[in-house]
């Protein structure tokens, strides 16, 4: 996959990230016991680092920017795993 550099994101992907940030932030505090909030989050992380979209926000990598964004820590299975 292509990366772009934080600067090179269009004003389209800006603004698809940000309601991407959005819904993470409205999904995260029902996704304890509720395996669809876990399943919408997961997959939007997965397109967040599909698309290099943390960048946006600084952060090279996407695992970091997950918990310094927004408090979550990876486990052990990844989508690399599976």
């Amino acid at each position: 996959l292509m990366r772009l550099a934080r600067s090179e994101f269009s004003a389209v992907v800006r603004q698809r990230f940000a309601r991407i940030k959005d819904r993470i932030r409205r999904l995260l505090p029902q996704s304890q016991p509720q395996s669809q909030a876990v399943l919408a989050l997961a997959l939007l992380f997965v397109k967040v680092r599909e698309n290099g979209y943390q960048k946006m926000d600084g952060h090279e990598q996407c695992k970091p920017w997950m918990d310094q964004v927004f408090g979550v820590k990876p486990h052990g299975l990844t989508a690399q795993s599976i």
